[in-house]
């Protein structure tokens, strides 16, 4: 019994207006643009048919193809504003490649240069998934620690004292996180009918895709990115394989 191809796009957008420091998404990382790593990942993968970038920006677009993703189109002005949700830019890009080039992929890979490190199997455990659930769906997380966990916040009162948040679950309720997740930004995964007919990047199918917590760690702002190039560095001098 044979079984039909998945056909899969990765979309990495990447704005040109950066609020929290200026140039983020080409921003060098160990000499490399933020923007080359999620484009080499995806390109390096099998499963993955075609790598795109949604950018309004040229001169990103010109990196992007650099390091070897297509860039067909430059976003709408009216959906590259720092309050434009990402979902608006993937439903155009997928709506754009089926409008002009006749291209529908089953699923859309939702890919981000500011959280730019994505583990090694990460697309070949998502594809599994596919063929064995065909989820709507699917969103990598990373394991929430103990300390983090919402049972354990604390909130500060008028008068200047502090409890938790939620005292009653606190006190009463086992706080361990063996089964809690926080997003990992760096891989979303959504069908064609979640995306574009429901507007949404997760389904009432969704999957988790548990990853490391290096692959979840998130640029927001330069302290972010100088964080994780001196990790990178640690490892790449105890040759630890990231």
């Amino acid at each position: 019994m044979t079984t039909s191809k998945i056909a899969t796009i990765a979309v990495i957008p990447a704005r040109g207006g950066s609020v929290r420091f200026k140039g983020k998404n080409v921003h060098p990382l160990l000499g490399k643009p933020l923007l080359s790593y999620p484009i080499e990942a995806a390109l390096r993968s099998p499963l993955i048919d075609r790598v795109l970038v949604s950018t309004d920006c040229e001169a990103i677009a010109q990196v992007a193809r650099q390091h070897g993703a297509e860039v067909p189109f430059l976003r709408p002005e009216a959906i590259a504003q720092s309050e434009s949700p990402v979902v608006d830019a993937m439903i155009h890009c997928v709506q754009w490649l089926k409008e002009e080039e006749q291209c529908q992929a089953d699923y859309i890979f939702l890919l981000q240069p500011t959280t730019p490190l994505i583990e090694p199997t990460q697309f070949e455990r998502v594809h599994e998934i596919i063929r064995k659930e065909r989820p709507d769906s699917i969103v990598a997380v990373t394991r929430l620690d103990t300390p983090s966990h919402p049972f354990n916040i604390r909130v500060e009162e008028e008068n200047g004292m502090t409890k938790f948040w939620k005292g009653d679950a606190h006190y009463h309720k086992n706080t361990q996180c063996t089964q809690h997740f926080v997003k990992a930004a760096n891989m979303w995964v959504t069908s064609w009918k979640t995306l574009v007919e429901e507007k949404r990047l997760e389904g009432e199918r969704n999957f988790s895709l548990p990853v490391d917590w290096q692959y979840a760690l998130d640029i927001d702002y330069l302290e972010d990115l100088q964080m994780i190039e001196a990790w990178l560095m640690y490892c790449q001098d105890k040759n630890i394989q990231v």
